[in-house]
């Protein structure tokens, strides 16, 4: 948009108009320094604003006012751009602060009104058709048409997305996490993959990089606790088989599988594969909520089935020769279960 000053066309789309990063970061620094001045007026470091003094409250919500203004300003060159036609659209969750809501705010109050989710607006009259003579052979054969245009659209295949955060069970139904357990299980997750690393970092500066990654206060009251439940993990010897060394070919972290499966398009993240010495693959998939420390193993087994069977087919085409096996680690009880009825055909 910056680059668009000063250039217009006829018709302009103004794309992804909803939703911003609503992750809070831990400090951040406000900087005045006019460019005629030798020297910043005002270099703040400032931390959460609930633990901040009056002036530093007040000198956040200038410079926050200020990023409304420029906010402003930068959607009043987007707006202004097209001659003809202005086509603003968005995906998500949008709020009156972000650009799609604060338009939709206008629009409503002009008393335009929504079909099926979209306001069309116009103003003004279309620009007149201008007469085009018409030749003198008009009888002439009409141009080849190439006979792929007149062939069907096919429609993208559907997509299928197997994360940490979702599991899918019976009849393709998927269960999603909270946001406080997705945070959980993402920090976890995260913790785990460095942990188990061949060279892992020790554990305080593994400790601020995932505060860092996840956007949290470094005094997060319960970030300590989830590596530490990582760490253990790491350290029990009942789990072993998955986490040393000695007892695999090699390790992978974080794997990632995309492939055809009939007309669908599958995807997703492994969260840990190890090649064993007895030429078999082994899928491990953490599960960091605490629900399942009540379940039986069967209906454990029953709902993770489909998305493990998923992973098992996309991993069995990387080592046809292998042997594919899976297995839950539920992260709570350091229980390890092996899916026995998960068929990869």
């Amino acid at each position: 948009i910056h680059a668009a000053k000063g250039l217009e066309a006829p018709v302009v789309f103004l794309a992804d108009c909803a939703g911003s990063d609503r992750r809070t970061r831990a400090h951040r620094t406000l900087i005045d320094w006019p460019a005629s001045e030798p020297r910043p007026r005002l270099m703040l470091l400032s931390g959460l604003r609930t633990e901040a003094d009056g002036i530093s409250r007040s000198l956040q919500e200038q410079a926050q006012a200020a990023a409304r203004h420029e906010e402003a300003n930068l959607l009043y060159v987007a707006l202004t751009r097209a001659q003809q036609m202005l086509v603003i659209s968005a995906s998500g969750t949008d709020s009156d602060s972000d650009w799609y809501g604060q338009i939709r705010g206008r629009v409503e109050a002009m008393g335009e009104s929504a079909e099926d989710g979209i306001w069309r607006t116009e103003y003004g009259a279309p620009p007149r058709t201008p007469r085009v003579a018409v030749p003198d052979d008009r009888t002439r054969d009409p141009p080849e048409i190439d006979p792929r245009l007149s062939r069907p659209l096919r429609r993208p295949a559907v997509q299928i997305s197997i994360a940490p955060s979702h599991s899918i069970g019976p009849g393709g139904r998927v269960h999603t996490a909270d946001d406080a357990a997705l945070l959980r299980g993402t920090a976890i997750h995260r913790f785990l993959e460095r942990l188990s690393a061949r060279r892992p970092p020790p554990p305080q500066e593994l400790y601020h990089q995932v505060a860092g990654e996840l956007g949290l206060d470094g005094a997060h009251p319960a970030l300590r606790h989830w590596l530490e439940e990582a760490q253990a993990l790491i350290d029990d010897p009942a789990l072993r088989e998955i986490f040393d060394g000695s007892c695999f070919e090699q390790a992978y972290n974080e794997v990632a599988i995309h492939y055809h499966d009939g007309g669908r398009i599958v995807h997703g993240i492994i969260d840990r594969l190890l090649l064993r010495r007895d030429a078999s693959v082994l899928i491990i998939d953490y599960k960091t909520q605490r629900e399942p420390e009540r379940a039986a193993p069967e209906g454990l087994e029953h709902r993770y089935q489909e998305q493990m069977r998923q992973y098992r087919q996309g991993v069995q085409r990387l080592w046809p020769q292998r042997q594919v096996l899976c297995a839950l680690l539920f992260t709570p009880t350091h229980r390890l279960l092996y899916l026995d009825g998960v068929d990869a055909t």
